[in-house]
């Protein structure tokens, strides 16, 4: 199945029979009584409404930071990424300083690499970015990179972990090539 058509099913059955069950559950508390033909327009409106809306807006974040064919990793807010780059930890810390987007984020060195924590906005409720550094043979470093939402159940990020990821990852890359 289509990794969008999914990710639509999916909201409408997390937002749908919730809202459902909760008016239907007001309406018994206001003595108004059960009525199924309501409980079922509720949760199918609530639910495709919201469905449509907030993945709509999530694929349209996830276009403007360049993506092009959806899968089910890059639809996820928990982004993993494994990059082999000739910068080191105190490269990488310097890069990341000076970039417009990652500069913002509290920066904590630890003995296996770094950990980045981004505060709260519009579209995420912050992210906590670990990069775990493991020194190959030679001059190389594998960089394991993964991003989650603060907030564990974070079902969109509206591409926020995907545009942090895919920055670190050109910086790694990009001073490879310099």
């Amino acid at each position: 199945m289509n990794p969008v058509a999914w990710l639509y099913i999916k909201m409408f059955l997390v937002f749908g029979p919730g809202f459902g069950i909760f008016m239907s559950l007001t309406d018994l508390l206001f003595g108004v009584g059960f009525q199924f033909n309501q409980f079922l327009f509720r949760t199918l409106f609530f639910g495709v409404t919201m469905s449509v809306l907030l993945v709509s807006i999530h694929v349209a974040g996830l276009r403007g930071k360049g993506v092009k064919i959806f899968s089910k990793e890059n639809l996820n807010p928990i982004q993993k990424r494994s990059i082999d780059s000739a910068v080191n930890k105190n490269q990488l810390i310097e890069k990341i300083s000076t970039d417009p987007v990652l500069r913002g984020m509290d920066i904590k060195e630890t003995e296996l690499g770094l950990i980045l924590k981004s505060d709260m906005s519009l579209f995420s409720s912050g992210n906590r970015i670990s990069i775990q550094n493991d020194p190959k043979v030679g001059l190389v470093n594998h960089y394991e990179i993964v991003s989650r939402p603060v907030l564990k159940s974070t079902l969109l990020d509206y591409g926020t972990s995907y545009n942090q990821v895919t920055r670190l990852e050109k910086l790694l890359i990009q001073e490879c090539s310099n």
